[in-house]
């Protein structure tokens, strides 16, 4: 999934996210837009761009590091996470580091930028009608929007694809067509029997 989302979807944006590129300033949309099913009211398509270019940058089901993430929606709208699910989240990032993956350091810089801007950001939180923070979603519900958004994407890309042949296909037969037509013109009428 990760191979496909950072070839296919993200593409050339790839060290740009990392390097902090904000939500505001990508310029693919994803490609669903079925109501978000499962998901808060104040879900949209910025959230899900949030979460693919998220997913990305921090990896899979990460999603406490993701909200302390300033080039993400999720730390304006629903302010940063509860020291909980950040202490398991550097628990799991520790184990990766064991394992000796290179695709953590963009999560211990979140974590870093979190620690330096924990009073900022809890001032500069969007709020509902009520004036407290907005519920972010489970990790089961943001791991489906995940695989529903590249489901979607392959989708969109083996429709386009089968448009181009089809295409293609009507390009053939309309040069057979006049090929035919051409030879017709030119094949010489058979003279009548006497």
């Amino acid at each position: 999934m990760l191979f496909y989302l950072k070839h296919e979807i993200i593409g050339n944006l790839a060290g740009q996210i990392i390097l902090g590129l904000s939500h505001h300033e990508t310029k693919f949309l994803p490609q669903v837009n079925d109501g978000y099913p499962g998901l808060p009211a104040w879900w949209d398509e910025e959230a899900d761009k949030s979460l693919i270019m998220g997913i990305f940058k921090h990896g899979y089901d990460r999603y406490s590091l993701m909200r302390l993430d300033p080039s993400l929606c999720f730390l304006s709208r629903c302010g940063p996470p509860d020291n909980a699910s950040l202490l398991a989240d550097s628990q799991k990032i520790e184990e990766d580091l064991n394992k000796g993956l290179d695709e953590v350091e963009a999560s211990l810089t979140s974590v870093g930028t979190y620690l330096d801007s924990k009073n900022e950001t809890e001032t500069k939180a969007e709020s509902d009608t009520n004036g407290q923070l907005l519920t972010f979603p489970s990790s089961s519900d943001l791991n489906k929007r995940f695989r529903t958004l590249l489901a979607s994407h392959q989708k969109n890309v083996k429709r386009q694809a089968k448009l181009a042949l089809q295409v293609r296909n009507l390009d053939k037969f309309a040069r057979f067509e006049s090929v035919l037509r051409e030879r017709e013109l030119f094949k010489p009428k058979p003279t009548p029997l006497r």
